[in-house]
C-alpha cells in the first residue's frame, strides 16, 4: 500500500473510532420522548410527587408554582390506601395540573390482589392523566424474596394493570435497585420513572432501559415547596406526551 493511501486509511479509521465512541457515550444517558429537536430545544417541564406525608400541600397549592404535573401515592400492598389520595387526586385536577397516581408494590403480597386494589382505588384514568405507575424499590422486597420470583410477580402485576386499564403502566425505581432486581429485558417495554439524585446533567439509566431511556427523572428528594420537602421531577418532551393517552394500547 502506498504511503498516501496508508495515511488516508488511518484518518478514516480514526474518524470511525471517534464516531463509535460518541455513540457508546450517548447510550445510557437521558432519553427524551422522540422529537426532531436537540436537547437544547426540547421543552422541560417540572413536577412533584406527594403522599400523606406532605399534608395539605396540594389542596393549598398556590396558582403560580411553575409545576406542570403532580403524582400522588394511591395505594400500597393489597389493602393500604394513602390517607390523602382522594383529596390530592381531586385537588390536582382542580388546580389544572397533569396528574398521576402510583402504587407502592410489596413483594410479599399477591401481585394480582395489589393490582386490583390499585385500579379500584383510583377508579379511572382519563386521557389527560399520566399512565398508571408502580413503585418498586428496596423497601418493596424482603430478604427471602428471590430476584426471579420478583420478576415473575411484578410482571404479573403489570400485565393485570395493562389488561384492565388498557394502558401500558410505568415503573418507578432507582438505578441501584433496578440494576440488581429489575435486570430482565421484559421490563424494558414499560416506561421508566427513575430516581437518581445527582448534580449531574443526566442520570445513570439502568441497563434494561439504556436503549429507550427514561421517561421521568426524579432528580431530588429534598425540594422545598411552601416550606414542605417534596420529591422533584423532570420531564423532557412535549407536554402532550406526558399524558396517559400516549400509553393507551392501540386496538389491533
Amino acid at each position: 500500500m502506498r504511503i498516501g493511501s496508508t495515511r488516508r486509511f488511518i484518518i478514516y479509521l480514526a474518524l470511525l473510532i471517534c464516531a463509535l465512541v460518541g455513540l457508546w457515550y450517548s447510550i445510557g444517558h437521558f432519553h427524551q420522548p422522540t422529537t426532531n429537536r436537540s436537547d437544547a430545544q426540547t421543552p422541560i417541564y417540572y413536577g412533584i410527587d406527594v403522599s400523606h406525608y406532605q399534608g395539605d400541600l396540594i389542596v393549598d397549592l398556590p396558582k403560580h408554582t411553575g409545576l406542570h404535573f403532580i403524582i400522588a401515592k394511591a395505594t400500597n400492598g393489597a389493602k393500604g390506601v394513602d390517607a390523602k389520595f382522594a383529596e390530592n387526586w381531586s385537588a390536582i385536577k382542580a388546580h389544572g395540573r397533569i396528574r398521576g397516581a402510583y402504587h407502592f408494590y410489596i413483594a410479599g403480597e399477591s401481585p394480582q390482589a395489589q393490582a386490583m386494589h390499585f385500579i379500584n382505588t383510583v377508579g379511572q384514568w382519563t386521557d389527560s392523566d399520566i399512565t398508571p405507575i408502580v413503585d418498586v424499590e428496596q423497601y418493596s422486597v424482603s430478604h427471602d424474596k428471590s430476584v426471579s420470583q420478583l420478576h415473575e410477580d411484578l410482571l404479573s402485576f403489570l400485565d393485570y394493570v395493562e389488561s384492565n386499564t388498557g394502558r401500558l403502566p410505568m415503573i418507578y425505581s432507582n438505578t441501584k435497585f433496578a440494576q440488581m432486581w429489575l435486570n430482565n429485558s421484559e421490563f424494558g417495554r414499560y416506561p421508566l420513572w427513575l430516581a437518581d439524585y445527582t448534580k449531574a446533567k443526566k442520570p445513570v439509566v439502568p441497563e434494561v432501559w439504556q436503549h429507550q431511556g427514561l421517561f421521568i427523572w426524579q432528580r431530588s428528594d429534598t425540594y422545598k415547596l411552601e416550606s414542605t420537602e417534596v420529591d422533584y421531577d423532570v420531564f423532557r418532551g412535549e407536554l402532550s406526551q406526558l399524558s396517559g393517552f400516549n400509553h393507551k394500547l392501540r386496538q389491533q
